[in-house]
């Protein structure tokens, strides 16, 4: 819980801090520098919801919480990315309304933050993370990220410039408040994109070389088990389509044919694990909440209205659903917080047990063994007395 404080201080921070900014740039100065932002897209109910994923998810590296939900709360966010960035690409092709290049960024910003801290972060805090993913969603995700990556990259460079700019400029918080059109700061912004897209790329890439050699592979066997089901007057078609939807839906740990146990194939309760997560514990809400505030401050920083109110049906879905998952989570939590106290409790009454049947049987082995030795001198004494008399 000490997690969620942490975190609950850093966001209440930086709503503060973006209500203060607000209260400065307000009045005339957001009529003239500010526009009337999309709540549809990026409106506080959808922020809220995301913020609560996030959150959901830094919570879940406390927990052993079980594969169905894993997978949900990847599952979740997994929609939510691919509505945001469904979203961005309408806003670039809708060239007939005003899109500012600010709006590009915030939907980047919170793209790639529920991609970390919902996506990575759910596989690293789970055991075996090959049980979470088919091989559809793995290849999802990862085209997913590879082309918002790559949107990126063209954003901050020629992209930049074909969207509307504020009337009196754009900014973005770097530790600061920083002017966008500012070489220096695009430039950052640049080679930033440039190193994400890089590091990204070979570690997504092979496993999207090898997933579609197994595809094709699979695809061919799936296919001859059709014909040969066709000979026998069933309808081969029909057991090709049933059989290859059956594929793209099995666990990557299934067609692996990985046949160990969850404790020999996870080490979870490794001391390196322990170490890995204990970090993740320390740094992962300093990065939430420094994400939060970016996005905050940049909607504060240019002056974007309309966006702090939920009165849509769009924004109370997505609010509604983040609030599940925390609760979800919380729940977790507290089960397995009981279960682990319950489990220590009955390990420590066994050991008592242990201990006080070990100690009754050396009391019962020395009582054995004084009385055999009663026995021994009283039969040496009895021998002693018996021998006969020389008169």
């Amino acid at each position: 819980m000490a997690i969620l404080v942490q975190f609950l201080f850093f966001a209440g921070l930086a709503t503060s801090l973006a209500i203060r900014d607000s209260a400065n740039t307000g009045g005339a100065a957001s009529e003239t520098c500010g526009f009337q932002g999309n709540s549809d897209i990026y409106g506080l109910g959808i922020r809220l919801g995301i913020y609560l994923q996030w959150i959901s998810s830094c919570l879940s590296f406390h927990g052993r919480f079980n594969k169905r939900w894993s997978t949900g709360l990847v599952d979740v966010a997994t929609i939510f990315e691919i509505a945001l960035f469904i979203a961005t690409l309408f806003l670039v092709a809708d060239q007939g309304s005003t899109v500012y290049s600010v709006e590009i960024m915030l939907m980047t910003l919170i793209f790639f933050g529920d991609f970390y801290f919902v996506q990575v972060a759910a596989v690293l805090s789970y055991r075996n993370f090959s049980g979470m993913f088919s091989l559809a969603g793995m290849l999802l995700r990862l085209l997913l990220c590879l082309a918002m990556l790559s949107f990126s990259v063209w954003f901050w460079f020629p992209g930049f410039d074909r969207f509307q700019d504020t009337a009196c400029g754009s900014y973005a918080f770097i530790f600061a408040k920083a002017p966008i059109s500012a070489g220096g700061v695009r430039k950052f912004l640049q080679g930033l994109a440039c190193i994400h897209l890089v590091v990204w790329t070979i570690p997504l890439s092979l496993p999207m070389i090898t997933a579609c050699g197994v595809v094709a592979m699979a695809f061919m066997i799936v296919l001859i088990e059709a014909m040969l089901t066709g000979r026998d007057g069933s309808d081969g078609r029909l057991g090709f389509f049933a059989s290859a939807a059956n594929f793209w839906q099995t666990p990557l740990e299934d067609l692996g044919g990985n046949d160990k146990t969850d404790d020999v194939a996870d080490p979870w309760d490794s001391e390196k694990a322990r170490r890995r997560r204990r970090g993740a514990l320390f740094v992962l809400p300093f990065l939430i909440a420094f994400m939060i505030v970016t996005i905050e401050l940049t909607l504060a920083f240019n002056s974007i209205t309309g966006v702090y109110t939920i009165k849509s049906t769009g924004q109370l879905i997505p609010f509604i659903v983040g609030l599940g998952g925390i609760w979800t989570t919380v729940n977790d939590l507290v089960i397995d917080y009981y279960k682990a106290k319950t489990k220590a409790e009955e390990e420590m009454q066994a050991d008592t047990r242990a201990a006080e049947e070990q100690t009754n049987g050396d009391a019962r082995d020395e009582k054995h063994s004084a009385t055999g030795t009663d026995l021994l001198i009283n039969g040496e004494d009895m021998g002693i007395h018996s021998l006969p008399q020389n008169t």
